[in-house]
């Protein structure tokens, strides 16, 4: 089935239409092509062939993806082998600008091989990730996308389990590529959607999350995955832009002037110890799992880490801040790095009322300690830049008038302490803010 939408015709179309000809139909197969009139989301079209569908396994993919030629066998034999619902696969980008494709190929291999596994070890679940995803008809059939989710992927995984009791499993191993977002702009709408979608669904479901009749591993897994989306953020900001940092600090200085407890010390270092344990296993994994084209890119992707955190905690503080407000925009096609633009815009409207998720106690205690969260990593990261100041160490501790005396920069925690909990305290005040805001908004019926 080839499903799309549009709001006007495409001169693609007549293209479209030739290749229903018998002739050009391949043996053993038939194609489908459906335009969903009046729809203007993934969702809508989805639900529009979900009634037709009768084979045994479904596979959802993107106009832009185009699977390995193994990728379908691999899912179909592990979806019989774990009895699972639904079987998530890979991604990897298989066409853009080369720095940005290696760098966005090598996150997407570090999530899929390396973070998302290990994420289903801890949390007893995968989850649906809207392409590459292969799917009993059967249980699918079940389901309704929602037309109104920014992440209609992830609001339905998330209802699956707590609703029907699904199971979802990743298999990495099952690849499909896609293109490479068109450039910076397109990058930050798709990734800002993302992170909105995500918030969307844990402020959405997160009552359920604790009520639903499933296994408890599987509740605190929910949990896990949805709420501690910021707690996991706060970490990187201290792993990557703090502890890692000092600690070569400390290797490289090789002093004990510096006033640092020893407990500090031992602990920024194992730290920093576990995360090279992170980069060198996925450096590994690629090694010996043959993806040799993505070693460039990993180097590239971990020599800008620290900038790439900063990058997304900024993006999920302006999340929470649209998701609370409701001013979450219009739906906007991500353009893809084909040289064609497909930014149109779907309507005008949003794609959620205005503060529609936020309506419940635990939403907003939710959205409160997401606010509390960012507060804490930005008050951090200005306790780091406003905290840190040049120290002298004289030659071997006691050499007078500067004689062999080297300079070092020493942060002092105590600033960022402070700063930090300021930041909380800040979060909190914009969260009450954005409540206002998004009551305001109702009242007048904006």
């Amino acid at each position: 089935y080839l499903v799309y939408n549009t709001p006007t015709d495409m001169a693609e179309e007549a293209e479209l239409q030739e290749m229903l000809q018998p002739e050009r139909q391949r043996p053993g197969r038939r194609l489908v092509v459906r335009r969903v009139m009046g729809s203007t989301s993934k969702a809508e079209n989805l639900n529009d062939v979900l009634s037709d569908l009768t084979e045994k396994y479904v596979a959802i993919y993107d106009a832009d993806h185009c699977p390995n030629p193994d990728s379908l066998a691999l899912a179909v034999c592990h979806l019989k082998r774990s009895g699972a619902d639904c079987v998530q696969g890979s991604t990897y980008i298989r066409k853009g600008l080369f720095p940005f494709r290696a760098f966005v190929c090598a996150e997407f291999f570090v999530n899929y091989f390396v973070v998302l596994p290990a994420m289903q070890v801890i949390t007893g679940t995968g989850f649906f990730g809207g392409a590459n995803g292969i799917w009993l008809a059967s249980s699918l059939k079940q389901l309704q996308f929602d037309e109104k989710a920014l992440t209609e992927d992830i609001e339905c995984f998330a209802r699956a389990v707590v609703k029907n009791r699904f199971k979802f499993e990743f298999l990495p191993e099952s690849c499909s590529g896609e293109l490479l977002p068109a450039g910076p702009r397109a990058f930050w709408r798709q990734r800002l959607r993302w992170c909105m979608g995500w918030d969307q669904v844990t402020l959405r479901h997160a009552t359920a999350f604790w009520r639903a009749d499933i296994r408890l591993r599987i509740r605190m897994g929910l949990w896990y995955i949805f709420f501690c989306r910021w707690i996991s953020q706060l970490c990187a900001v201290i792993v990557v832009l703090f502890n890692a940092r000092a600690a070569l600090q400390w290797q490289l200085v090789e002093t004990d002037d510096l006033k640092v407890p020893s407990c500090i010390r031992h602990l920024q270092f194992a730290s920093f110890c576990g995360y090279m344990v992170f980069i060198i296993y996925s450096a590994s994994y690629a090694l010996f799992h043959r993806h040799l084209a993505v070693l460039p890119g990993l180097l590239l992707y971990f020599m800008i880490m620290p900038f790439y955190v900063v990058f997304n905690s900024c993006m999920l503080t302006v999340s929470l801040f649209r998701i609370a407000t409701g001013n979450t925009g219009g739906w906007v096609v991500t353009s893809r790095a084909t040289g064609v633009a497909a930014s149109a815009l779907f309507g005008e409207e949003p794609l959620l009322g205005i503060g529609a998720d936020v309506v419940d106690a635990c939403s907003q205690r939710v959205l409160a300690i997401g606010f509390v969260t960012m507060g804490a990593i930005a008050g951090a990261v200005v306790g780091d830049v406003v905290g840190t100041h040049e120290e002298v160490l004289p030659l071997w501790g006691w050499v007078p008038f500067g004689l062999g005396a080297t300079t070092t920069y020493v942060t002092d925690g105590r600033v960022v302490a402070a700063c930090s909990l300021a930041g909380m305290a800040l979060g909190l005040v914009f969260f009450y803010a954005a409540m206002w805001v998004a009551r305001r908004k109702n009242n007048s019926g904006c």
